[in-house]
């Protein structure tokens, strides 16, 4: 993917380094690397919220997903951009508690990664939360210092980014979207991919098609955790956290 960020090729390239070449076999440890660290940060997430043994339920059940169990054993992005969703997520419920400068920076260092792993959807997640989650809180949102961050995350960016399409400009037999220069790469994947459907376009009903099949075997149980969460939405922030995770990625996405 030559339109991609580069943390996974970096992390492919550094598994192989040992070895003196890629492999099939080495290409496949950063995405199993980083399934292990999502169901580590869901474990963490879900003890913190509701006790050890519904973090170890949590994940149980993430682990046994059917999307996730293959995507773990795949040579793509998405991958290592829930590792990084997830560290992320937990830093920001840590720093909701706590209120600490220093997991306010290991949200916006987690969020960075997921930039470097996956472009724009790395930034999309965590600012649907923060904004959702913080609703009516005024004082709380602007905590989060979001200006500064994004700030920085873009600087760092920007300093792998501007170099490498200066350095290295694409060969004259590439293909269309892997010849597309900076400005035009960074329109087609954020204004192209929300309302042009220039990659991957689907239905808005896409996620209730496919999520039960994801999801399976817990798939039964998706009607009655609706319900169940939905009932208990104003409980307390643990359940407020989770409903601002999903329902505005499912909506924004869906929208998409």
């Amino acid at each position: 993917y030559r339109e991609k960020p580069p943390f996974l090729f970096w992390l492919i390239a550094l598994v192989s380094l040992p070895f003196g070449d890629v492999s099939e076999t080495t290409v496949r440890i950063p995405s199993l690397a980083a399934a292990m660290v999502a169901v580590y940060f869901t474990f963490l997430l879900a003890a913190r919220l509701y006790g050890h043994r519904v973090g170890l339920c949590a994940g149980f059940v993430l682990i046994t997903s059917a999307l996730f169990w293959w995507e773990a054993r795949s040579v793509r992005t998405d991958m290592l951009l829930t590792a990084c969703l997830a560290a992320a997520l937990y830093a920001f419920w840590m720093h909701h508690e706590s209120k600490s400068g220093n997991w306010l920076v290991a949200f916006y260092v987690a969020v960075g990664a997921a930039v470097f792993a996956k472009g724009p959807p790395g930034v999309v997640f965590p600012l649907l939360l923060a904004i959702t989650f913080y609703w009516k809180r005024r004082d709380e949102r602007r905590a989060l210092h979001w200006g500064w961050g994004l700030l920085a995350i873009a600087a760092v960016v920007a300093l792998w980014i501007v170099p490498a399409y200066t350095m290295a400009p694409p060969s004259s037999g590439a293909a269309p979207a892997q010849s597309i220069g900076l400005a035009e790469n960074l329109y087609r994947q954020t204004i192209g991919r929300f309302l042009l459907g220039v990659s991957k376009a689907r239905p808005p009903y896409y996620y209730l098609e496919n999520l039960p099949l994801n999801l399976f075997p817990w798939t039964l149980f998706l009607p009655w955790v609706a319900w169940f969460g939905w009932k208990r939405r104003k409980e307390n922030d643990s359940m407020r956290l989770l409903l601002c995770w999903i329902v505005p990625a499912l909506v924004f996405f869906s929208i998409s």
